[in-house]
């Protein structure tokens, strides 16, 4: 339950659960259950960021929950994919290996190396788009919108233009 300092969250969560006069606690705690991923969400767009699955919820409206956290979650990932978008093509283990062309190694999962612009593409970035079984090696090129600056133009950087 969200505390005093959130007192208008606080209000939601306590409209959500419907029950009259009841005031929770510092102790009080709302399962996984309420929740259509599971979990509250903490983004305030999400459809989880305040709990909407219980036993007084119509079966439809229990659907139309899972189905807007289904949207949301697409959408979150559109959004992601364009504020860095990273295209994968299979590369030779000796074209990443020289000092210009990385500027850092990193292993995702133990067997995966890749080639990353510091700054440009986050580790979170490269665990969503990347399968970490894959023992293939890859170029990276790396899409980044810019927010700041030359007012949302996309700005292309690629690691390695020579093609094998």
């Amino acid at each position: 339950m969200p505390l005093e300092p959130n007192q208008e969250l606080r209000e939601k969560w306590i409209a959500a659960v419907k029950r009259d006069g009841w005031q929770p606690t510092l102790y009080t705690r709302l399962c996984s259950d309420h929740f259509a991923k599971g979990h509250r969400d903490s983004n305030p767009l999400s459809p989880d960021f305040v709990p909407s699955i219980f036993h007084h919820t119509p079966s439809h409206k229990r659907h139309q929950r899972h189905q807007a956290m289904e949207t949301f979650e697409k959408r979150q990932m559109r959004k992601k994919k364009r504020r860095g978008a990273v295209f994968l093509q299979t590369v030779s283990t000796a074209q990443l290996n020289t000092a210009e062309e990385c500027n850092t190694s990193n292993t995702l999962a133990g067997d995966f190396q890749s080639c990353v612009v510091t700054g440009v593409v986050q580790e979170t970035y490269l665990k969503t788009f990347l399968p970490t079984t894959t023992t293939h090696y890859y170029r990276i090129l790396c899409v980044v919108r810019r927010e700041e600056g030359r007012g949302g133009e996309e700005d292309t950087r690629q690691r390695r233009t020579k093609e094998h």
